[in-house]
């Protein structure tokens, strides 16, 4: 700057305005499927601007769902970063991926290539947002023949599901649906001839079916009704039980008695 000295002392202010930089990665799972402990793994890896290396961090890093790097981690004012984000699927689950640059509202569909973000100003921000579907499953239970249970013999089948977790064994899963009687997780519709279970919340893998109490003697102990059983399974058909895939779509079989 360029100032006069004079008797009373010529005057000249500087001023230096330094601008710190930061970028913030958020995490969040709206869903809330995927248990705590599946996520500390998900993995974030930070490229661009003029980075030397890498910055590579994981979700355990991270306090309630967000991290901040600043300069001291190497992030510079109105520097392009791109952040990519590993390690994200889970045996037993559908993950859907989106992200949100600088606070958009609208999110973009994720992609191996990461999320582009400039931080502007100094700062810049990508949100991640994983959803983890679980799978369904839909029985359709079924009476043929020439003679019917009644309502309160149809009351007594049991449907025994099993699945084996493909990442714990102490995670396998057993439930058993009484004909006609909603859990939380399990609902009857009904059909001309029967009624349809369908059954949600379940890890995505392979599950038996078994039908039990579906064979009615009188008083002497003689059966009531000549029975047979069919597991239908797409072009599949077992007498003894089903085996059936859960997916998020729901994976069907169709259970019929023929008395």
């Amino acid at each position: 700057g360029t100032v006069a000295s004079t008797v009373e002392g010529g005057a000249i202010t500087i001023t230096n305005t330094y601008d710190t930089a930061q970028l913030t990665i958020t995490k969040s799972f709206p869903d809330n499927n995927l248990p705590e402990d599946k996520r500390g793994g998900i993995t974030f890896t930070v490229t661009g601007g003029d980075l030397t290396s890498p910055i590579v961090k994981t979700y355990g890093d991270f306090t309630n769902g967000s991290l901040t790097l600043t300069q001291a981690d190497g992030i510079k004012v109105g520097a392009t970063y791109t952040v990519t984000e590993t390690n994200a699927d889970v045996n037993g689950y559908s993950r859907t991926t989106t992200y949100k640059v600088n606070g958009e509202a609208t999110a973009h569909e994720y992609t191996d290539a990461g999320a582009s973000v400039t931080t502007t100003g100094g700062t810049g921000s990508v949100e991640h947002i994983n959803n983890y579907a679980l799978g369904r499953l839909v029985i359709t239970k079924t009476f043929a023949g020439n003679a019917t249970p009644d309502n309160t013999q149809k009351s007594a089948i049991r449907f025994t599901v099993t699945g084996v977790s493909t990442d714990d064994a102490t995670k396998d899963y057993t439930a058993t649906f009484a004909y006609g009687t909603n859990t939380d997780n399990a609902t009857w519709t009904d059909t001309t001839n029967g009624k349809i279970l369908t059954i949600t919340g379940l890890k995505l893998g392979s599950y038996t079916v078994t039908e039990s109490g579906d064979v009615y003697t009188d008083s002497n102990g003689k059966a009531e009704y000549i029975h047979s059983v069919k597991y239908t399974v797409g072009s599949t058909e077992r007498t003894t039980n089903g085996t059936v895939a859960s997916t998020v779509e729901g994976g069907a079989i169709t259970i019929t008695n023929t008395y």
